[in-house]
């Protein structure tokens, strides 16, 4: 493989991981500050590699004025387009995602936000408010006439980059320290690898500011836009590791399984829409830039359906039902798994029957029991149906 294909391949892969991992944390704990965070934080960083495609796959010049582009493309400036190739990569600031990912580690620590607290949570977002303000008529980084977007320093350094290179460099430090700090007080071992996997992405990260510096600061090395990209990968790869090894960010335990299912599914549905963007720019000289546009929407419009159902059934169901099915959703989420069939907890919120019930080995439930099974999920209680013998029972934990 080239150097451009590796880098492409690099870079769409990464993209699609991090769309689809803030996605799937904001579906499984939509009331969770530390998963948006951490979302937003997967999106941001995804720019940086939106900004490599794009250089990698130029738009095509239009006419100027056009609406639509400034909505398609709302982190660079007007004039990107008709500046070369080079010019993508000065677009949306990989900073602000230390920005966000600060502000949520700040959250994982023990204890509750204080003023001082806030007070480098407010000052990280003013930095990165400005930045992308500087960013956005190029004072940070500066786009390098003719040059090749396939290496770091295709980007000159501007007025404001060694400034805000130390700014972003300390958060980084610090978002690690807030997490080496949370994981030597965790309560349990499984927190404390938890908060230990993200540390360990939050210093893979620190490498960026010096691969930088000596490329584009001082332009000593010429060295590639993929081993940026690669360090960056590896931050959004353990962050997903955490999530389904540890149940980091979400709330609960995350389903093997269940990510799985997820990760296979959106995959194979944006496999699809890449092939016929492919086909198209094959067939029909479509724009290459189609083979970026198109499987983006799709990762985001296919994980929109579950918050679409959510939506939906606040219009058409009421309350008890609403819960029913999220009730139910969670069980065909939980079957899946190796031990469900040993010990699957049937404890959901406030429609938890108490006590709980657990399926053991030995049971073969008739229709008695699989209607008790049935209403110890829903909630119902029928003055007909005894307490089955093949369940055992344990204490509900809330």
């Amino acid at each position: 493989m080239t150097l451009y294909q590796i880098t492409f391949s690099l870079n769409f892969l990464a993209l699609f991981i991090a769309l689809w991992l803030g996605l799937y944390l904001v579906s499984r704990s939509p009331r969770s500050a530390t998963a948006w965070l951490t979302a937003l934080t997967l999106w941001s960083v995804g720019g940086l590699f939106v900004n490599v495609l794009l250089a990698l796959a130029p738009p095509p010049v239009v006419p100027a004025g056009l609406w639509w582009h400034n909505l398609l493309f709302p982190f660079w400036a007007a004039n990107t387009i008709n500046q070369g190739p080079s010019a993508w990569l000065q677009g949306w600031l990989l900073g602000f995602s230390v920005v966000f990912w600060h502000h949520a580690t700040m959250l994982m620590r023990p204890g509750k936000m204080n003023a001082w607290r806030w007070s480098r949570v407010i000052a990280g977002y003013f930095v990165g408010i400005a930045g992308v303000v500087l960013q956005y008529n190029a004072k940070i980084f500066t786009a390098v006439k003719g040059g090749n977007p396939l290496y770091i320093n295709s980007l000159s350094a501007g007025p404001y980059y060694y400034f805000f290179a130390f700014v972003i460099l300390v958060l980084t430090v610090l978002s690690a320290v807030n997490l080496m700090r949370s994981a030597r007080v965790a309560a349990t071992n499984i927190a404390k690898r938890q908060l230990q996997t993200l540390a360990i992405g939050s210093l893979v990260t620190v490498l960026i500011a010096p691969v930088s510096y000596v490329s584009t600061g001082l332009n000593l090395l010429q060295i590639p836009m993929v081993v940026m990209s690669a360090l960056t990968a590896i931050y959004v790869m353990m962050i997903g590791y955490g999530v389904a090894r540890y149940s980091a960010i979400v709330e609960g335990r995350t389903l093997t399984r269940d990510i799985l299912y997820d990760f296979i599914l959106s995959t194979f549905i944006t496999g699809l829409y890449l092939i016929v963007a492919r086909m198209l720019v094959v067939a029909y000289g479509t724009p290459r830039v189609a083979t970026i546009i198109v499987p983006v929407f799709a990762i985001f419009t296919h994980s929109l359906l579950n918050i679409g159902h959510r939506i939906m059934d606040r219009v058409f169901y009421q309350k008890e039902t609403r819960q029913l099915r999220m009730n139910l959703q969670q069980l065909s989420q939980l079957a899946g798994e190796r031990d469900t069939s040993k010990t699957n907890w049937i404890c959901r919120s406030r429609f938890c029957v108490t006590p709980c019930m657990r399926l053991t080995d030995s049971s073969s439930p008739s229709t008695t029991n699989r209607r008790f099974f049935l209403q110890s999920v829903t909630g119902a209680t029928t003055r007909s149906v005894s307490q089955p013998k093949p369940f055992s029972q344990t204490t509900c934990s809330t």
